[in-house]
């Protein structure tokens, strides 16, 4: 057999090549493979961002949030997609409409009757064939704890699938819930990356009085105010020592907005009754990406709950799955070339219904502009230059209001009509008494 020698040059050339791919492989061996960033997404309940001062109000009632808004993107003009928890919440879990999901309802009893007569109410629930926020996160490998303070954020209604750990309250106030997440922190610690998301009951009415930020005022308007602006308070301080306990400040995309806002007498009514006026449907949104940025941007494109969706999954390199509503705000927060024309031309979306009854409400919000239709014809607003929606343009503007119609009936004519999954939930005595406290029945 003929025994074939390298010469001593190509020798001393193969020992270098082996020599070089050998630390190679083991510099590849020791660098750590990048983690994905952690998710948490907080959901103020109730909360109407024109109380915050960074919004515009008179004084600074979250400062926590403030210093958060100094090095996150504010979206100024972000909009629900009702005036009420249940719908709202399924449309951001689900980047859909309310006639969409599946929950046009929430925790209201249809008829009161119902409950004194039965003890039992019927609910709604997200469609089981749409595929929530937790799920897919899941799905993009990601660990999914929930933990809600809201009567409506539970498995009555769908919100606990996808979730891995999941406990909800029927109104639990901040502390509780900052006492059982801490209970959380050795699986939080354990299983990363996370998707959490957390639903702080405050400022939900009943309004309490959280001292030392409460001061009492001569008025029922500025009492209710008053109280109202110390449960914001109280809420922001204890998301601050959440904030620091857990690190969020590195290696985490941290989403902060409200499901709604609150009306103080702002249409003549008190909380949030069957209205679409701004005070109602405009919201907090915050969002602050794991890579910055350094210095706080504020955002004026009309945008909307349905759009977190969309940005979580694109920020984490997932993709958002096919004929969802909300549109990735990803371009805004990296400032590709200014507002992409599908954001800029784009027509959201308003629905409200009666507890009791078949009365609806529907909004058209584009640019400057809200067409709100219901039972008592259309009121139209130029909500930058009204922005408290005082002045009725519906008569004096008829082309805006064609125009709006017209894109209302569009998504009408696309949406395929009403899609429902129901069920009978049995209702206790200490369960129907909270309802009341809440509001959710008379």
């Amino acid at each position: 057999m003929e025994i074939r020698r390298i010469p001593r040059r190509n020798a001393r050339r193969h020992v270098l090549v082996a020599s070089v791919l050998a630390l190679a492989v083991s510099a590849c061996q020791q660098e750590p493979v990048a983690r994905k960033p952690n998710v948490v997404v907080i959901l103020i309940d109730t909360l109407r961002p024109d109380h915050l001062g960074f919004y515009g109000y008179e004084r600074e009632t979250a400062p926590f949030l403030a210093r958060l808004a100094k090095r996150s993107f504010v979206f100024r003009n972000a909009f629900s997609t009702t005036s009420w928890t249940a719908p709202a919440t399924a449309s951001l879990f689900t980047s859909l409409y309310p006639t969409q999901h599946g929950v046009t309802n929430g925790w209201f009893a249809h008829a009161n009757a119902e409950l004194e007569t039965e003890s039992k109410i019927t609910l709604n629930r997200i469609t089981s064939d749409v595929r929530t926020l937790p799920e897919l996160f899941h799905d993009a490998h990601y660990a999914t704890f929930g933990l809600a303070g809201n009567i409506n954020i539970g498995p009555e209604l769908g919100f606990d699938r996808g979730f891995e750990v999941f406990d909800h309250h029927h109104a639990a106030q901040a502390n509780e819930l900052y006492a059982e997440l801490l209970e959380w922190e050795p699986k939080l610690r354990e299983k990363q990356p996370y998707f959490l998301y957390l639903h702080l009951m405050d400022p939900h009415a009943p309004y309490y009085q959280h001292m030392p930020w409460f001061e009492e005022q001569p008025t029922e308007l500025g009492h209710r105010r008053a109280a109202y602006d110390s449960e914001i308070t109280y809420a922001d301080y204890m998301l601050a020592r959440a904030y620091e306990h857990f690190g969020w400040d590195t290696g985490t995309i941290l989403v902060v907005l409200s499901d709604h806002g609150e009306e103080f007498l702002d249409h003549g009514a008190w909380q949030h009754s069957f209205r679409l006026y701004r005070e109602l449907t405009r919201i907090l949104l915050i969002v602050r990406p794991a890579d910055g940025p350094a210095v706080g941007r504020t955002v004026d494109e009309n945008v909307s709950i349905v759009d977190v969706l969309p940005t979580l999954l694109e920020l984490v390199g997932a993709k958002p799955p096919d004929g969802r509503e909300g549109r990735s705000l990803v371009p805004l927060l990296r400032a590709r070339d200014g507002v992409p024309p599908t954001l800029r031309s784009r027509m959201l979306f308003g629905h409200r219904v009666r507890p009791v009854g078949t009365d609806q409400l529907w909004s058209t919000i584009h640019d400057e502009w809200q067409l709100i239709e219901g039972p008592h014809g259309p009121e139209l607003y130029d909500f930058r230059a009204d922005p408290g929606e005082k002045r009725n343009r519906a008569g004096d503007r008829p082309d805006v209001v064609t125009t709006l119609h017209a894109q209302l009936e569009g998504f009408h004519a696309r949406d395929g009509g009403h899609r429902s999954e129901r069920g009978t939930v049995p209702i206790d005595h200490k369960t129907l008494e909270q309802l009341k406290a809440l509001g959710y029945v008379d």
